[in-house]
């Protein structure tokens, strides 16, 4: 590759764009780790003395791995469904009256019993549906509980107190009263208090290993899990060793995040020899972890092991991060086999702990009735006097409430209950509800789920994936400079609807079956790329015509394409055993399958990853690439990167990520009319509703890598405060980056998106977009799917400080809905970039902007973070006090 042998201050007109997969988020949870302590997690070590008790069992204990979501018990069913009952308003306003018909001078003659019976009804048939409710969470517990798993047995996890010794431990106490009673007391040395050091745990003699089924509610921390293709996972585990060369495996994890798309998830590299029962029961470790929190995309553990056990001068440390785990609630696929060890069990694992405690119904917390005061006169001994005027009409006043209490029949609210049930069923037998591919129905969870979606006010949405197929499809590019890429996107198409599109390139019109055939012929003069696919999605024939130039716009093109195929985290697959030569690319992005994808149809083809090796054919010509480092995408960092060693020697940093971080970390002085060039392309691609991303690159002198390096593992052995010094370290080698060039992908619309959006508008509803985009694409995406109309005014707020943003956020509540306005029936859209948003979001500033976006019919949040979208979300549920409808990612 050429760019890998440049020289600094060679050929400053270079190259630019991209920002990479996005499929982890980094979130820091220092306070969460904080209230409980870490746990060290031995394997076939014994527990030092400090962490034994007096019978030589672990000190700790952690939770099993039986787990309840049910809300009751038998013993506790008729006393906590009451007191959920009677939370409610109408209850208590009936039983209230049932206990004024208890007074004679008010209810008169009538039996207690029979005025009592319309409630106990009501409540009677509202507990038996909680209590039917109930008994199918019961039902799906112990189906879980009690779903089967491989786990190896014969074998000492050392992390756990034996059943025998918790005996002891037990008989030990009851004999120590007994004693103390008859004045004796218990040697030290006897059987009650036993050395630690005739403990089985200290030798820990080899047995006879071997993999048994077990029930999940047996799994217990410490524990050695294997997991086959297609198994459920019964705990957080860290993964050992897989049934794949390279160690990595796929893991599907709707059930945790909702994406359908698989995860790539690593083994820890010291333990990938593991593959039978008897290397588990040979190997020797420990596992220093954080303490369980509810953040699904952050792990921090280290891995302590030694070529010479025993050895302290011998000890290595490996960095455990959440790509070497798989967490309760995934599936394992498309690999044969996984071993596991357990790291947190029950509700210690992450999606317990996301899923909170089962909500009830209750509608207020306590309602007031009466003035006490009055209420206690009433009551006691000569409240009842009817002589005085005063008295009669307070009688006159509870009798009337007794007598008209029809208005509002107790057989309504039992009617409402029945009808809540009755369009939960009909929600679960809606065909258009129906999810064919997965063969799933609409399943409501409660049964009160109607009453929540009739009092939605806003809906709060992502696009990826929610208003868009999550299917991306690289359409153009810029490189050195010079655009390519043909044909219109459906933004575009919807865009021009609005008459909110200029078009700026007549290249949109052309014939594209045309343009693809003289395109393939242009590539077949230069080189035969078996592995082009048929579905080409980014088409251009002048791309072929400047890399045959062989000139420094062909250079660029091959470097730029060699970035492509090497700068990402992805699987090459094989779908045909018959044709080796159609590959596909699995990656936990879809974005980084794009690009990866679009290097192998225009002739620079990932062809495998082992070991630290990545190999490409480069216009036929085969060439393998060592893999130094590879610095992850997060949503904070915007960018990822990988370091590499070229056949030719050296060592080049490759980076892709969003615009705005890239240009930050370019060489300063150097590109200044690429950088204008490049800028330019962006625009046009994000005007037409494509996601951008900048590539560029970085050669690094052997010697600052080398003391970089030790650096990044100290960082990323950490396991205080990880994510920090693994930032600081990647930002110590991501700098004076080269620009090479720019991609943009296209994600089309989901079926019947903007339809569905109108509909809602035409309810009331009012829907607010969160996006990682570009400002230019989301606006032109508003338009494509009818979030945005062409009568709308867009209030556009953009400022690069506090007070910028309160001056902004002030001046637009005046100028659009003063008091002097005239047409105030004018709709409204307000649009806000992620940088705006994090100042408007200040507590000071906070109410302005919830005014205006309270006036506005809809809103577009623009390069906003997970957290951000959460902070949005919380500010209007908890500012307006309404119900909303949250769709996304957001932490």
């Amino acid at each position: 590759m050429t760019f890998f042998g440049r020289k600094k201050g060679q050929d400053d007109e270079d190259i630019e764009n991209s920002s990479g997969s996005g499929h982890k988020r980094n979130v820091s949870t220092a306070s969460t780790m904080q209230t409980l302590p870490k746990r060290r997690i031995n394997v076939n070590t014994p527990l030092p003395q400090t962490d034994l008790d007096q019978y030589g069992e672990p000190k700790a204990r952690y939770a099993a791995n039986k787990i309840r979501t049910s809300k009751y018990t038998l013993l506790t069913f008729l006393p906590k469904n009451l007191i959920e009952q009677f939370r409610r308003v109408a209850n208590v306003y009936f039983l209230f009256l049932v206990v004024l018909q208890l007074f004679p001078m008010i209810g008169g003659d009538v039996q207690p019993l029979l005025s009592a019976s319309p409630l106990i009804t009501i409540i009677s048939m509202t507990a038996f549906k909680d209590a039917f409710e109930d008994w199918k969470r019961h039902s799906q517990d112990n189906s879980l509980n009690k779903s089967k798993t491989i786990r190896l047995s014969n074998w000492k996890n050392v992390n756990v107190p034996t059943g025998q010794n918790t005996r002891k431990q037990f008989l030990s106490q009851i004999f120590n009263v007994l004693f103390c009673w008859l004045g004796y007391r218990t040697s030290e040395n006897g059987s009650g208090g036993a050395s630690t050091s005739d403990n089985k745990g200290d030798s820990l003699e080899e047995s006879d290993a071997k993999w048994v089924e077990s029930r999940w509610q047996d799994v217990k921390v410490g524990d050695i899990i294997k997991l086959k293709n297609n198994d459920s996972v019964p705990a957080d585990m860290i993964i050992l060793s897989t049934s794949e060369p390279d160690g990595l495996c796929y893991v599907e994890t709707k059930e945790l995040d909702g994406e359908t798309n698989l995860k790539i998830r690593h083994c820890v590299p010291s333990t990938a020899s593991l593959k039978s029962e008897t290397d588990c029961e040979r190997v020797s470790f420990y596992v220093d972890s954080e303490p369980p929190h509810a953040n699904l995309y952050s792990y921090t553990g280290v891995l302590h092991w030694s070529d010479q056990p025993g050895a302290e001068s011998g000890q290595k440390v490996e960095p455990i991060s959440i790509n070497d785990v798989m967490l309760r609630g995934c599936v394992l696929r498309n690999t044969e086999w996984a071993i596991c060890l357990v790291i947190f069990t029950g509700t210690d694992t992450k999606i317990m702990l996301n899923s909170g405690d089962t909500p009830s119904s209750a509608i207020a917390d306590s309602i007031y009735f009466l003035e006490p005061k009055s209420s206690a006169d009433f009551f006691e001994g000569g409240g009842g006097n009817a002589d005085t005027a005063h008295s009669s009409g307070f009688i006159t006043f509870w009798v009337s409430l007794i007598l008209f209490q029809n208005i509002v029949p107790i057989s309504l609210y039992i009617t409402i209950e029945m009808v809540k049930t009755v369009q939960a069923y009909f929600i679960y037998s809606d065909v258009d509800l129906y999810y064919e591919k997965l063969d799933y129905p609409c399943t409501p969870k409660t049964w009160n789920i109607s009453d929540d979606l009739g009092q939605i006010e806003y809906i709060f949405s992502d696009k990826t994936g929610t208003l868009t197929q999550n299917v991306m499809e690289f359409r153009k590019c810029t490189i050195n400079g010079i655009s390519y890429g043909l044909g219109e996107t459906d933004t575009t198409r919807g865009a021009k609807l609005a008459d909110n599109y200029q078009k700026s390139d007549s290249k949109d019109d052309v014939d594209l079956e045309a343009e693809k055939k003289l395109m393939l012929t242009e590539m077949s003069k230069l080189f035969d790329n078996r592995y082009v696919s048929s579905n080409l999605t980014f088409i251009d024939s002048k791309l072929y015509r400047d890399l045959k130039a062989e000139d420094k716009q062909s250079k660029s093109i091959k470097d730029f394409f060699s970035a492509l195929a090497l700068c990402h985290t992805v699987l090459v697959e094989h779908p045909d055993e018959n044709n080796l030569f159609k590959i596909e690319y699995k990656a936990q992005s879809p974005d980084e399958a794009a690009l990866v994808g679009c290097a192998r149809d225009a002739g620079f083809v990932f062809l495998e990853r082992y070991q630290d090796t990545l190999v490409i054919e480069m216009l036929g010509e085969r060439k393998e690439f060592t893999l130094l480092n590879v610095l992850e995408f997060n949503s904070t960092r915007k960018r990822m990167s990988v370091i590499l060693r070229p056949p030719e020697g050296g060592v080049v940093l490759l980076c892709k990520g969003a615009d705005s971080v890239i240009y930050e970390r370019l060489e300063k002085g150097r590109q200044t009319k690429l950088r204008e060039e490049t800028l330019s392309d962006l625009e046009v691609f994000a005007n037409e509703g494509l996601r951008t991303l900048c590539i560029a690159y970085r050669v690094i002198p052997d010697e600052e890598y080398n003391v970089w390096a030790k650096k990044y593992a100290e960082a990323a052995s950490s396991i205080n405060d990880r994510e920090e010094k693994v930032e600081e370290a990647c930002e110590m080698i991501e700098h004076s980056l080269t620009l090479m060039g720019g991609t943009a992908i296209e994600d089309r619309l989901q079926e019947g998106v903007p339809e569905c959006i109108a509909t809602l508008a035409k309810a009331g509803i009012k829907i607010w977009v969160l996006t990682g985009d570009k400002t230019e694409t989301a606006i032109n995406i508003g338009f494509a799917c009818n979030l945005l109309q062409k009568d709308m005014l867009l209030i556009v707020i953009t400022a690069s400080d506090k007070q910028g943003a309160k001056r902004q956020l002030d001046e637009a509540l005046k100028k659009f809905f003063g008091s002097n306005i005239e047409n105030k029936s004018s709709k409204h859209a307000l649009i806000i970039d992620g940088e705006t948003l994090k100042y408007a979001l200040d507590k000071n500033i906070k109410p302005l902007f919830l005014e205006l976006g309270k006036r506005c019919q809809s809103v577009v949040c623009c390069r906003v973070s997970p957290l951000q979208k959460a902070k949005v979300v919380g500010m209007v549920k908890e500012g307006l006090n309404v119900m909303t409808l949250s769709i996304g990612d957001g932490e």
